[in-house]
């Protein structure tokens, strides 16, 4: 079966914390076996020799930041626990030094684990989207195989620019080995010029070394994105979740005259 990464970025401030609370009382934490904290599936499947874990995606809330005692060129990420009783809080710290955008931190991270630990595919997903569990794991089974065909696939709610398609935030998802891709961008380093938007992933994915398909989420998208408000965050997961999945068109149009 397939295995599908869930990497949700947080910040590390009291709104941050209340975030990662909504989160953990809704989409994550509805007791499915098939989704559980990255923490729990690295134990269960170091247990299981990889064989007998039930967890398909486990998750980690990702919190980015800037060491001032790196001086390297070179970015450093690191795993650690930052928040007591926060067990699933992953702090990727890099280099402060570095003029390229961080976000790359995430798919650098997630790539030195992947092989190992066997997953197909990788998403960055803002702590704002409110998930539909079951729509996500239907979505997995229906269009992303497991290895040995979860390469070179990329894809969330597709939008067009004159440069062409990409996957717009705040769902993006891509396989292990389009993570790697990404993550080792750090070392080409253009004074900041390599920016690693959504966007820009979006560009970097003209150039891997094999065709990327790409998967267009937009007639079935399993989230709602931008909800900060608690009581609309409350009030989408008790009365909403049946109106997913929902639907958005590709503008095409800047595409075309390009």
């Amino acid at each position: 079966a397939t295995t599908f990464f869930l990497g949700i970025s947080t910040e590390m401030t009291e709104e941050g914390k209340r975030q990662r609370e909504r989160i953990r009382n809704t989409y994550i934490g509805t007791g499915d076996a098939r989704i559980c904290s990255w923490n729990e599936f690295k134990q269960k499947n170091d247990a299981s020799l990889g064989s007998l874990v039930e967890c398909r995606v486990p998750f980690a809330f990702i919190s980015i930041e800037r060491n001032p005692d790196f001086i390297n060129t070179q970015t450093s990420v690191v795993e650690r626990k930052l928040v007591a009783n926060e067990t699933e809080i992953d702090v990727l710290i890099i280099d402060t030094t570095s003029e390229q955008d961080p976000s790359f931190a995430f798919y650098q991270w997630v790539s030195s684990i992947g092989f190992e630990y066997h997953i197909d595919f990788v998403s960055s997903v803002a702590s704002t989207t409110l998930i539909d569990p079951k729509l996500l794991l239907k979505f997995i089974d229906i269009e992303l195989p497991p290895a040995p065909l979860s390469r070179a696939v990329y894809g969330g709610e597709i939008e067009g620019t004159e440069e062409g398609y990409f996957a717009a935030e705040p769902f993006i998802f891509m396989s292990i080995d389009l993570a790697t891709y990404i993550g080792e961008r750090h070392s080409i380093n253009h004074a900041g010029s390599q920016s690693h938007s959504a966007l820009e992933i979006g560009k970097l994915m003209n150039f891997y070394s094999k065709p990327v398909k790409l998967i267009n989420a937009n007639p079935n998208l399993f989230w709602y994105k931008d909800i900060r408000d608690p009581k609309t965050w409350n009030d989408h997961w008790n009365s909403h979740m049946d109106q997913l999945p929902r639907k958005t068109k590709v503008n095409s149009k800047r595409v075309c005259k390009a």
